[in-house]
């Protein structure tokens, strides 16, 4: 079988901002020591933020070639004859760069909910971890 997990774990990791292209876990940038809240809130609304836009574009098309791969193996297992081209179920094309690269945005959510100052009707974002029960909308 092929579990939805394994789609999902195959989603990209953050790379530390010295280009050893070292692979964080998803959510490790917010454990940077001495980050700010403003740092904190950008690593977890825009995870991509410390790379450059090429690094960004490579990050992105490496995700969606781990998705394929993941999909590729799924359909492996249950027996379906694919053709593989570049060894994936279907051809993966390049990202497309945006001719617009400062000050793009193209969808804000908010949160309301309790706030560092204790208000419970903060709007914002939410900042911290479910498992280290950290979380704050700010």
């Amino acid at each position: 079988l092929c579990p939805l997990s394994a789609l999902l774990s195959s989603l990209p990791a953050g790379r530390n901002t010295e280009g050893k292209h070292k692979e964080k876990k998803a959510g490790e940038w917010c454990s940077l020591p001495g980050a700010s809240w403003e740092q904190r809130l950008a690593d977890a609304v825009t995870p991509l933020w410390r790379l450059s836009y090429q690094e960004q574009l490579q990050v992105k098309y490496e995700s969606q070639r781990k998705v394929l791969q993941t999909l590729t193996s799924c359909l492996e297992q249950r027996g379906r004859d694919i053709q593989k081209p570049g060894g994936l179920c279907c051809p993966l094309q390049p990202v497309v760069p945006s001719p617009i690269t400062n000050g793009y945005r193209n969808k804000s959510t908010f949160s309301v909910n309790q706030g560092p100052d204790g208000n419970p009707k903060t709007v914002g974002l939410y900042v911290g971890t479910g498992r280290a029960r950290n979380i704050v909308c700010v």
